[in-house]
């Protein structure tokens, strides 16, 4: 028995806004995922220290103070550990540097001081009257910046997005797949996940660009070699697989509806 035109109408209609959403959550769980591994303390732990090893000037200043905190250390275990030529919290202990060696000194100074900002905020921790020799606008700039994103509190809210965006997108492939029929269905899904997967080819003309970059020896070079990079090759690939699968549900759509196609005429 044929299926009434309006009914027919009304079909289509609820897989073209499935799809539709289906194929946006999809997307947005995707970007957002990586924004939360960018944001990550992880993330910003592998930067601050990838980029604080590549600055041989500021690597001297903190050999140069290693000997005399370790000294303090021995006299006064429990007191604070400042940032060495500031005034500013490190939130641990002169105990804590007992066993690390004078090469891993720069990296510890770093982490620590990146785990407060990141968990209490960079206005919390770092004051105007801290940095006296940095310009305000930039200190500014960089407040901003870092209160805005680079924190636990907007970490934990891009997770969120990933985690809703992932389920909505799981929740409207029901009825796209129900509202399908046939080879519709692969073509439908494979549509949506090759549209989903498309910035692959984003990020690899930004990996390219990063590589003619990173040959250098200054300090930008270092973080985008040691850190940035490596973020970009594993999203590139995540989202090469997405795309990947795209093509092959529509090449198994196409190979199925010209197999029908065919037995059909054979059968005429």
């Amino acid at each position: 028995m044929a299926e009434h035109p309006k009914s027919t109408s009304k079909r289509r209609g609820l897989r073209a806004v499935s799809g539709f959403l289906f194929t946006a959550f999809l997307i947005t769980s995707l970007f957002s995922y990586h924004i939360y591994r960018l944001t990550s303390f992880e993330m910003v732990e592998k930067i601050g220290t990838t980029t604080i090893s590549s600055m041989n000037e500021v690597q001297s200043l903190f050999k140069l103070y290693y000997s005399e905190l370790v000294e303090l250390a021995e006299q006064s275990p429990e007191a604070d550990l400042v940032l060495p030529g500031f005034d500013i919290q490190l939130g641990v202990k002169l105990k804590d540097i007992k066993g690390i060696s004078e090469d891993e000194f720069g990296n510890f100074i770093v982490r620590s001081l990146l785990k407060r900002i990141y968990y209490e905020g960079f206005s919390n921790v770092i004051k105007p009257s801290d940095l006296a020799g940095v310009d305000k606008e930039n200190l500014r700039g960089l407040n901003d910046v870092a209160d805005g994103f680079v924190n636990k509190k907007f970490n934990d809210f891009i997770f969120l997005v990933f985690i809703v965006s992932t389920v909505l997108a799981a929740l409207f492939a029901l009825p796209f797949f129900i509202f399908s029929s046939g080879w519709n269905r692969p073509a439908g899904f494979g549509t949506g996940f090759v549209v989903a997967g498309i910035p692959a080819l984003l990020l690899l003309y930004t990996r390219s660009k990063i590589e003619g970059l990173v040959s250098s020896d200054d300090v930008a070079a270092g973080m985008l070699r040691g850190a940035i990079l490596p973020f970009v090759d594993n999203a590139a690939s995540n989202y090469f697989i997405v795309l990947l699968l795209g093509v092959g549900l529509l090449l198994v759509s196409a190979s199925g509806i010209f197999i029908t196609k065919r037995r059909k005429s054979k059968a005429l």
